[in-house]
């Protein structure tokens, strides 16, 4: 697909370079989302803290973050809207829990020898609620058939052997798990264990999305910091991709995607920012979010 208009000819219509403390009229941090999560700002920064003291076993991690208390991007997505963050750096203390984890999220009661263990991963979403693709109380229990709401999200996983992985992907809507093969069959891991790849899209475990596009380590740098990430919707919403450090590197057609829940952004969209991580204590810096767009 061809971009008909260069990304430098948006215009920035809201940006927070966190100079002060969390602005609680613009972000929200819900407690009862992220229990073990808490963000303060300052200096340039957003710093997201996740910490349990949860004993170590399978999946046993911390999350943490933020989503906008208000919509951005225009209304009903019209035209190009553009949403950038920084995540500037991830350290952690403290023991390592994640005892252990699968790279197709099964648990194990030893390291994965091919993926190795879990370490961290970070996520960019936005969508018709603040929260993250597969999350949100109105989806819980509610049929494909039935969901009205609509998330895109490029998000990133850590893995001490397997490495680093992007994944674009999108909320599930109902006849996605008629149209698209439901990833998780023993040929499916062996593939992803040898190759890292998936023929997209497809509806992943456990069943609450769909994997739009996938990259190994596009940078080989092993690590998903210092970068800056970005969420690009076009054509009114029926085009999407995702940004590495300024440049576009997926590019997928979800027509009828938004459309498919007539009104579900008609005020725009819910910008959520969350991380997640294997240690006792893990922390994210996050900066110069921005929104920008072709009005």
């Amino acid at each position: 697909m061809e971009m008909h208009m260069s990304l430098d000819e948006l215009k920035v219509v809201f940006a927070d370079g966190f100079a002060d403390e969390l602005d609680a009229d613009v972000w929200e941090v819900d407690a009862a989302t992220w229990p073990n999560g808490t963000v303060s700002a300052g200096d340039g920064a957003a710093r997201i803290v996740a910490q349990t003291d949860a004993p170590a076993g399978p999946g046993v991690m911390a999350y943490g973050g933020f989503r906008s208390r208000r919509r951005h991007f225009a209304p009903n997505l019209a035209g190009t809207n553009l949403l950038e963050v920084t995540l500037a750096d991830f350290t952690h203390e403290g023991a390592f829990l994640n005892k252990y984890l699968a790279a197709d999220g099964s648990a194990l009661d030893h390291e994965d020898p091919h993926s190795g263990s879990y370490l961290t991963g970070f996520c960019l979403a936005i969508g018709s609620f603040g929260g993250l693709v597969g999350s949100g109380p109105v989806q819980r229990g509610v049929p494909d058939e039935e969901l009205t709401d609509r998330v895109v999200q490029i998000h990133f996983d850590l893995f001490s052997r397997a490495g680093l992985t992007y994944i674009l992907n999108r909320s599930v809507r109902g006849g996605d798990k008629r149209a698209y093969h439901i990833w998780g069959s023993d040929e499916d891991k062996r593939r992803w264990l040898e190759s890292h790849e998936i023929d997209c899209p497809v509806v992943t475990l456990p069943g609450n999305s769909v994997t739009l596009a996938i990259q190994t380590d596009p940078l080989g740098d092993g690590r998903g910091w210092p970068h800056r990430y970005g969420l690009l919707l076009r054509d009114d919403g029926r085009t999407l991709s995702w940004l590495l450090d300024g440049k576009v590197m997926d590019t997928v057609d979800i027509a009828g995607f938004f459309d498919s829940s007539p009104g579900c952004v008609s005020d725009g969209v819910y910008v959520t920012i969350v991380g997640g991580g294997s240690y006792q204590r893990n922390m994210w810096q996050v900066e110069d979010v921005r929104v920008s767009a072709d009005g």
